[in-house]
């Protein structure tokens, strides 16, 4: 229901538009290949696995010596109580780092895209606002909802050009 209103909407928009003004200039950007293609994307995305590997692999470390510690459990049957004891106080013990670790990661990782994702939209609003102006654009609308494009109207690639 709301994605029929949006496009009745539009319409109107485009109709009252097109009455008022001798020529309306619109302009369609695909933000899906924005993102994907982008180049500013592609370096944040770069930067953030960069930056968060090291953590990902000392969880994925944590996680194989707490899969270890579990199969040694599992397996060896001629362990005292005492030694199975202290085997099983460590696997908790090492299963609460992990759970540790990966929340932590999770938290933090979400914070670091967050940021690349405000940097990156600034960015790509700065980009649509100067092609605007220098276009003499009316109009900028993303790809989404549109039902036919005529290749006229689509901006895509110059926002990608001007996406480093």
């Amino acid at each position: 229901m709301k994605k029929i209103l949006s496009i009745i909407l539009f319409c109107i928009f485009i109709s009252t538009a097109v009455f008022a003004a001798d020529t309306l200039k619109i302009g369609i950007v695909d933000m899906n290949q924005v993102i994907q293609k982008s180049p500013l994307m592609i370096s944040l995305n770069d930067d953030l696995s960069k930056k968060f590997k090291p953590r990902q692999d000392e969880i994925n470390a944590a996680n194989q010596k707490l899969q270890d510690s579990v199969s040694k459990l599992n397996t060896s049957a001629n362990l005292s109580s005492d030694e199975r004891s202290k085997l099983q106080n460590k696997i908790l013990s090492d299963k609460a780092n992990v759970q540790i670790l990966s929340a932590s990661f999770e938290r933090d990782i979400t914070i670091a895209k967050d940021q690349s994702l405000q940097k990156f939209m600034s960015k790509l609003t700065n980009v649509i606002g100067k092609i605007a102006k220098d276009g003499n654009f009316d109009l900028i609308e993303q790809q989404t909802n549109m039902l036919y494009i005529n290749n006229k109207v689509d901006i895509t690639s110059d926002v990608l050009k001007q996406m480093t």
